[in-house]
């Protein structure tokens, strides 16, 4: 029975602070006030792990648009490649999503706002994963304060792109969700966007080269 309960004991809590968080009032908005543009060309393509935005940016990429690379990749693959065996677990990386947002925030800063410029993930992403309590947060007034100020640049396009999950979620060293979580953590993530006023298109399932298609389609369509 102690065998377990400490194998069970992680995935437990974070089941469990996920229901909480689905059934709560938008936690968000306790730290976030709402302030976007339309004017910014910086768009956002999110939605749970593993379910093909990276190949999406990739595709993107190599069809000549800037794209913002994912920072929690590099954060969890850099963590460990240097011993940390669970990164994203506030008992081996307290400061997880602060690294991530601090990746973010300088990453994005480097993008030109003259065309379209797609984003693996956006803070708002990093800042809803901080108030799931399993995920480690060293200041999330820290957090919050980054993210409202970037609202308040009316930063990303009010349109976020949402890439519908593929019925699955194949672990990895990299990715650790099961398909329970990723319902779950798609849930949490649209209804953070949503909250904040942002419009969310979802992305239907489909082909790589079909599922950016739809995007640039719905770009080309609002202007």
């Amino acid at each position: 029975m102690q065998a377990f309960n400490t194998a069970a004991r992680p995935l437990f809590l974070l089941v469990s602070a996920l229901l909480l968080f689905a059934f709560a009032p938008c936690p968000i908005l306790d730290h976030i006030k709402p302030s976007q543009s339309a004017q910014s060309q910086r768009y956002v393509i999110t939605g749970g792990p593993g379910v093909g935005k990276t190949s999406i940016i990739r595709y993107l990429k190599e069809s000549g648009y800037p794209v913002v690379g994912e920072a929690a990749t590099d954060v969890i693959r850099y963590w460990l490649d240097h011993g940390v065996t669970r990164p994203w677990d506030k008992d081996c990386k307290p400061d997880f999503n602060d690294e991530i947002l601090e990746l973010q925030y300088h990453r994005q800063n480097e993008t030109p706002d003259t065309g379209p410029v797609f984003l693996d993930r956006s803070m708002i992403d990093t800042f809803t994963y901080a108030l799931i309590p399993m995920s480690g947060t060293q200041s999330l007034e820290a957090m919050a304060n980054k993210v409202q100020s970037v609202m308040d640049e009316h930063f990303y396009n009010p349109t976020v792109f949402f890439i519908d999950n593929l019925n699955g979620c194949e672990k990895t060293e990299i990715r650790h969700e099961n398909l329970e979580e990723l319902l779950l953590i798609e849930r949490h993530l649209e209804q953070s966007y949503r909250a904040l006023g942002y419009t969310v298109v979802h992305i239907t399932k489909d082909t790589v080269e079909n599922r950016a298609k739809q995007i640039l389609a719905h770009i080309d369509s609002a202007y």
